[in-house]
């Protein structure tokens, strides 16, 4: 008896489930002044939020900038996916990210503002322009982005000065192909029963006209 190789494209395609694990992941890292230092990551059909908080001082008049250095990975294979959750905080968040599609996609967001929050008799003096910063994964072609985002800020009164509290912030989202559950792979070895006891039977009777 002679043991056949299968083809590749054969056992690819009997496997089915092995084609299904993804590689759909969004993941930040933002760095900054006042020891900012944060990471965000998703790999799975989730959505997480993380921030940070940085104290601002501003003077009647002063015109404040603080810059930070981001890294931000976003890739998705296209395969379908189901959204599951989603967590967002819309009061904080300006943008939770894109609807379902029934397919793959990963997002990242980075927003730097004023922690609205606050609350007191002076926030009408503090000019606010914010810094946001969006990302979104194009299927089968894995993004790496790395740059800068200015926040400025303005105290427009002539007298009061201001302590600001800013709040730096992640978002990231991801619509995850599932891993296939273990019976799958039982279902994919039934799959190769038939081709195997095919086989079989040709070599048994290639066997026996060569005797």
């Amino acid at each position: 008896m002679r043991f056949r190789f299968w083809p590749t494209a054969l056992l690819a395609a009997t496997l089915s489930p092995a084609a299904a694990l993804a590689a759909a992941h969004a993941d930040i890292t933002i760095t900054g002044p006042g020891d900012v230092d944060l990471s965000l990551a998703v790999d799975t059909n989730t959505a997480r939020f993380t921030y940070q908080f940085l104290t601002v001082d501003f003077d009647p008049l002063q015109t404040v900038t603080r810059t930070f250095s981001y890294t931000v990975r976003v890739a998705d294979d296209g395969l379908p996916a189901t959204r599951t959750t989603t967590t967002c905080t819309p009061d904080y968040l300006s943008d939770c990210g894109p609807p379902a599609t029934g397919f793959e996609q990963a997002y990242a967001l980075i927003e730097i503002g004023w922690d609205h929050r606050q609350v007191d008799q002076n926030d009408a003096f503090l000019s606010d322009a914010g810094a946001v910063q969006s990302f979104q994964s194009v299927t089968g072609s894995p993004q790496t982005f790395s740059g800068t985002l200015t926040y400025t800020g303005t105290d427009t009164s002539q007298f009061i000065p201001q302590e600001v509290t800013l709040q730096v912030m992640l978002f990231a989202l991801a619509d995850v192909s599932p891993v296939p559950e273990p019976e799958g792979w039982g279902l994919a070895a039934l799959g190769l029963l038939p081709l195997l006891a095919r086989a079989r039977r040709r070599d048994v009777s290639r066997s026996g006209h060569a005797s």
